[in-house]
């Protein structure tokens, strides 16, 4: 992953939504497409945030 957006974050996030009752979905397969459209969320909420991306 390049620049600030790093697994780290990701799974700080993770954590954060865990924390407030919400779940991963059950399947492998699910998982890995529920945390890829994480990251990219998280990416695009990284460039709003810091002014590079309108919301």
């Amino acid at each position: 992953m390049a620049g600030k957006v790093t697994y780290g974050l990701l799974f700080d996030v993770q954590a954060v939504l865990e924390k407030h009752g919400f779940k991963l979905p059950e399947g492998e397969r699910e998982r890995h497409i529920a945390l890829g459209e994480t990251l990219l969320a998280v990416t695009r909420l990284a460039a709003v945030f810091e002014g590079r991306e309108d919301a």
